[in-house]
């Protein structure tokens, strides 16, 4: 309908135009009258003829003004006409924005200018350049102490409704960190759940601190209200203890570099003060450490012995004793743990075994030499162990141990 009105008045604009023209070089022309047979009479009082000439000139030149400033105005001015666009969430923090689209319906380019209010109060002033035909999104900036609740927005003519969320925070759980040892460059998980304890959706960054040294992030995005698990994994190439903090919750992992003993690598003896022998046999292709408690207590390592994959070794010297016999299979031996990071199976002999040791006395008397003769027995137990299938044979019942029940030294 604008568009109409305003070519209505163009058109009128030009008829206006060309009248006045032809009144201000041809005033006689209009002056004219005919008669009732069609001839041309002369004017009564053709000093009369300039002043009409002249009155009407003034009028349609008036008039034309008024049609170019309405055309002007209709359709070539700038004319803006704003909508709002309402955003996912507004939240109730510094820097909260609400978009409005604004389409500029002239023929020449401008600047929109608009004061919106909130609540029926005036903020910061909206301004923005849209050329002409075209649609411009301008941002309409909220206070930054506006308050979680409902509110109304009003710009050009235009209301708005919206909730203002409290902003997104986040409080993190306690870490879980697998594994709690590793070896260097290896793969470290970091896992907590977090919460979101705002109205507002939010990305919680995840930053992971390594020693107070950002490692890694992992951005999660969590609803608010929400506890969603967030994991972090990371590498590290330093040795030793590493401490961990993901937004003030902490834990520890420790970085190791694996080594291979050598075959019969005594880690712990303590049983020592003895003649018995035991001999270790592993034939699985994995290297495998044996360890050996006593009977009554199996927490505590007397003996730890390090056996390569299909390899044996023997250890003498031992006191008697009953015994059981537990043994670890794996890769990736470490001094921290004692133990293989990466392991195979754990295990314990159901049945504790025995180191016997023997002795007693013989007496003999040489009567011509007038002599006794007294000789003293010692015998020894030179007891096997063995872990892995050795050429079909049949091996011990064996029960299946924890990493945490593993006595190792």
């Amino acid at each position: 309908m604008r568009d109409v009105v305003g070519y209505v008045c163009l058109a009128l604009f030009i008829i206006a135009t060309v009248v006045a023209a032809l009144a201000a070089t041809q005033p006689r022309l209009l002056s004219r009258r005919r008669s009732s047979g069609g001839q041309v009479e002369s004017p009564a009082a053709p000093e009369a003829a300039p002043r009409r000439s002249r009155a009407l000139v003034a009028i349609l030149a008036g008039a034309a003004v008024v049609f170019a400033g309405l055309t002007y105005f209709l359709l070539v001015a700038p004319t803006y006409s704003a909508t709002v666009m309402p955003p996912k969430q507004v939240v109730a923090s510094a820097g909260s924005r609400v978009p409005v689209k604004v389409a500029n319906n002239g023929a020449l380019g401008g600047t929109f200018r608009e004061t919106p209010t909130l609540d029926g109060q005036a903020i910061a002033e909206v301004s923005g350049d849209v050329a002409a035909g075209k649609t411009a999104t301008i941002d309409i900036v909220l206070p930054d102490d506006l308050s979680a609740g409902e509110h109304k927005l009003e710009i050009d003519g235009v209301q708005f409704a919206f909730t203002a969320l409290t902003p997104a925070e986040y409080k993190v759980g306690k870490l879980k960190v697998d594994p709690g040892v590793v070896k260097v460059k290896g793969q470290v998980t970091v896992s907590a759940n977090v919460k979101n304890t705002g109205e507002a959706a939010g990305t919680y960054p995840g930053v992971l601190e390594a020693d107070g040294k950002q490692a890694a992030t992992a951005p999660t995005e969590i609803a608010g209200g929400e506890t969603v698990p967030v994991s972090i994994r990371f590498s590290r190439s330093k040795l030793g203890l590493c401490r961990l903090n993901v937004s003030g919750s902490k834990a520890t992992v420790m970085v190791v570099k694996p080594v291979r003993l050598g075959s019969g690598t005594v880690l712990e003896n303590s049983l020592g003060g003895g003649g018995n022998v035991l001999e270790l046999q592993n034939h699985y292709p994995q290297d495998a450490m044996f360890c050996l408690t006593s009977s009554k207590s199996s927490k505590q390592p007397l003996l730890a012995v390090y056996v390569r994959g299909h390899k044996n070794a023997s250890v003498s010297g031992l006191r008697p004793g009953s015994y059981y016999v537990f043994y670890s299979v794996g890769k990736d031996w470490n001094r921290y743990t004692y133990d293989f990071l990466t392991s195979y199976g754990r295990g314990r002999f159901a049945k504790p075994f025995s180191l016997i040791t023997k002795q007693w006395t013989t007496r003999s008397v040489d009567y011509g030499a007038r002599m006794i003769y007294t000789t003293t027995y010692t015998q020894s137990t030179r007891f096997r162990i063995m872990i892995g299938s050795s050429n079909g044979k049949k091996s011990a019942k064996v029960v299946e141990v924890s990493g945490g029940s593993f006595p190792a030294p």
